[in-house]
């Protein structure tokens, strides 16, 4: 069993790629469709200088490139910045034995796609930064070098140029691609994480345990296991035993944004009581602050989307959307864009085959919240493939509680490959929550799922406001090949529309995460 844990995290340590004078047999493979291939023989090698330092091209408005790069045709490395060959010793990269390395496919307007297996950069122990201390990871493009072989570019993790490739074309040209339509490295582990040096303990957990689920959640937890048949008797009881013994790793994980823990825990019912959890403390800093006085919030708490007219003078312009924002996170501050707010156009074109967001899913198990504008001019019809979003899917109704238990089971391979579920990525899954698929789906109606309806610019509204908990399910409609659909989002390090946080933060004397 693979266990996950706070010594593992991408985002903090280097030791997930191998670094060796000598040509590498392990290559980096690459997603395809889904599918992570081996590398061909022929594919380029990351490579890097023994000796390394920052490039001195920049890029965005305070970031430079990354000072690594590929293998041309003759095996010789030639940095990405398109300066030369790499001169003195180089080194090649291979995955290291504890970990699965590759380079995961992103769709257009798809940031993050899975932070917490990104990788940022590392050499000798020490993370490669912007000037400001912005995170940098490695970019790949398709087709675009020398006889159509890829390129390497430099994507900015954190600040106001995350989500974006710098890449620099054989001709020297610098270019950028906004949010996908390209391939960024990451990591997991391949056996057991390494120990941390300290983490969690058990009181860290079991405090909010106490104080936000009640007497029906843990009922609703303990039907849900039982019925499924993984485990017997007085089931949280049991869960809540096994929590206390987890090491300090591994309550880390537990309690954090990671989409999706591998644990034998799981068949007493952790993913239920860490997706349950998170909704009831969501639930509770918004009560906490007030905000659930706000006139949107019962239609947000419920249906998981709203709908505004940006230039409606009711909304009060750029303040009126701040409070929107402070509504639908439950925070003052935290994670909330500061004014005036900056918008940047993030464009999807229709294509001929469907991309993986296509299929119906949710983006994590916790609430967050995307925000997109829609312009009309150009507007937003069925045939640029609008947003699908599922209504009150959000919630964790006890359909959506079956149908996440059979997803989280051992060996859990479809939920360790894509820990953002798919509707219908695990055929256990589909079978034990039926009804919920065929809900969402539009072929039955039930209170814990609406139909998945297309999301459409309001009528006669020159800009219409969304703001969706993608924690319900969705996708991205089909529409006709070609056809572009024209977005606006929020610019910056914001994971597509509010900052991505601690979903078990509380602001109270205990000890935060």
């Amino acid at each position: 069993v693979v266990r996950l844990g706070c010594g593992f995290q991408p985002k903090e340590s280097g030791h997930c790629l191998h670094w060796t004078q000598e040509v590498p047999e392990a290559r980096i493979g690459v997603e395809v469709a889904g599918s992570i291939e081996a590398a061909a023989v022929s594919a380029p090698l990351l490579c890097r200088g023994a000796s390394f330092g920052p490039s001195l091209r920049r890029i965005g408005t305070r970031s430079r490139h990354h000072s690594w790069g590929f293998t041309d045709p003759e095996g010789l490395c030639r940095h990405a910045d398109a300066s030369g060959q790499v001169s003195g010793s180089v080194l090649f990269a291979s995955p290291a034995d504890v970990c699965d390395v590759w380079w995961r496919e992103v769709s257009e307007d798809v940031i993050p796609p899975t932070p917490e297996l990104t990788m940022p950069l590392w050499e000798d122990g020490e993370a490669l930064t912007t000037e400001a201390g912005d995170k940098l990871g490695l970019c790949r493009i398709v087709g675009t070098g020398e006889d159509g072989r890829p390129l390497l570019g430099t994507i900015v993790l954190e600040g106001p140029d995350m989500g974006i490739c710098h890449f620099v074309t054989p001709s020297g040209e610098a270019k950028e691609l906004v949010g996908g339509l390209f391939h960024v490295l990451q990591a997991r582990p391949s056996g057991v994480a390494p120990k941390c040096a300290e983490g969690a303990v058990p009181a860290d957990l079991l405090w909010r345990v106490e104080r936000f689920l009640t007497a029906a959640d843990r009922a609703l937890l303990t039907r849900v296991v039982q019925d499924a048949g993984t485990a017997e008797g007085d089931v949280f009881a049991q869960l809540v035993e096994g929590l206390q013994k987890l090491g300090g790793c591994e309550l880390n994980e537990v309690l954090s944004a990671s989409r999706f823990v591998p644990h034998p825990l799981n068949a007493l019912g952790l993913h239920l009581l860490r997706s349950l959890l998170a909704e009831r403390m969501a639930d509770a800093r918004a009560r906490d602050r007030g905000y659930d006085k706000h006139p949107d919030y019962p239609t947000w708490s419920r249906q998981g989307l709203l709908m505004k007219d940006l230039d409606d003078p009711k909304l009060g312009g750029d303040k009126g959307v701040q409070q929107l924002l402070r509504m639908v996170s439950g925070e003052e501050s935290e994670g909330i864009p500061e004014l005036p707010l900056r918008w940047q156009a993030r464009n999807v074109t229709v294509q001929e085959t469907p991309d993986p967001q296509s299929q119906l899913h949710i983006d994590t198990f916790a609430p967050i919240v995307k925000v997109w504008v829609f312009q009309d001019p150009p507007g937003v019809s069925l045939e640029e493939g609008p947003l699908l979003f599922s209504q009150r899917s959000h919630r964790n109704s006890e359909a959506k509680l079956r149908w996440m238990h059979a997803y989280a089971q051992e060996p859990a391979s479809e939920a360790r490959a894509e820990p953002s579920f798919r509707l219908r990525g695990c055929a256990a899954a589909a079978k034990a929550a039926a009804d919920f698929v065929q809900a969402v789906e539009g072929h039955l109606v039930l209170e814990a799922a609406a139909a998945a309806q297309p999301v459409l610019p309001l009528p006669g509204v020159r800009r219409t406001l969304v703001l969706a908990d993608t924690s319900a399910l969705h996708a991205r409609g089909t529409g006709v090949p070609g056809r572009v659909r024209s977005s606006w989002r929020q610019a910056g390090d914001n994971d597509g529309g509010l900052k991505r946080l601690n979903p078990y933060r509380w602001t109270e004397a205990k000890p935060e995460l």
